[in-house]
């Protein structure tokens, strides 16, 4: 198995809770290690570059999406993920916002293999049980290809990201954003480190996420599993259960 922790990634990798540990942050090692990136994001097509790494049946994707444990490190690799990026998660509202040195990372992974981890990032969330993920990260990826932030990356963005979503009204949400934005010749997005795209994102899908992005979040404190890297999240699990009291 993968994201449930008994074998170490190969080739020359780690155990998925070590990688969490020791290699958050670390951009160097996660851009320059090619054995890893099947492992956290695991999904049912495999991979051609990594012989090591299967791809899973049906058996294991349903116990995946069953097992808490396992939807929580799902959950550690994308926020990882997310930093390696440039990018950050909000934990109540499942948003994707930039960090702070968000154009340094930016210009590390554009027109690189990080394209194609992309793509398996969006389909391992929608196929493990974090699929309300999905959404709001091809929308901030769209929303930084189309202002210019991040280059060279319009053909990913069209034939791969957009088409990973599985949901149809998910890919009409992103390709209706671009169309708002398609008479114009630029768009400026909030320059500030964790500001959001724009202010009325909080639409039917992420009201409607919301009780789904606590669940998770529960599930991480029930097991003891706090996400690593939740300190550089936008909102903590604590942001989280005091929500939930101030709305109940």
């Amino acid at each position: 198995m993968t994201v449930s922790h008994p074998r170490r990634s190969k080739p020359d990798g780690d155990y998925i809770d070590n990688i969490h540990k020791n290699w958050f942050g670390n951009y160097r090692k996660l851009e320059a290690h090619h054995g890893y990136i099947q492992w956290i994001f695991p999904t049912t097509e495999g991979s051609p570059i990594n012989p090591y790494c299967l791809a899973l049946n049906e058996t294991e994707r349903r116990l995946m999406q069953s097992d808490s444990r396992i939807q929580c490190r799902l959950l550690k690799s994308y926020i990882m993920m997310l930093d390696f990026w440039g990018m950050q998660l909000n934990l109540v509202t499942g948003h994707v916002l930039r960090t702070k040195d968000y154009l340094t990372r930016y210009r590390n992974w554009e027109g690189s293999h990080n394209l194609l981890r992309i793509t398996r990032c969006i389909r391992s969330l929608q196929e493990l049980g974090l699929g309300p993920y999905a959404l709001p990260f091809v929308e901030r990826l769209a929303a930084e290809v189309r202002s210019g932030a991040v280059k060279g990356c319009s053909d990913s963005l069209i034939k791969f990201w957009i088409p990973t979503l599985q949901k149809p009204e998910w890919r009409a949400s992103v390709h209706s954003m671009l169309d708002e934005w398609s008479g114009t010749k630029s768009i400026k997005l909030p320059d500030r480190e964790g500001s959001d795209i724009r202010p009325y994102w909080l639409n039917k899908h992420f009201t409607d996420a919301r009780v789904f992005y606590s669940s998770v979040i529960d599930q991480c404190i029930d097991t003891a599993a706090r996400p690593s890297g939740s300190d550089r999240c936008v909102a903590t699990s604590e942001s989280v259960a005091s929500e939930n009291k101030s709305t109940a």
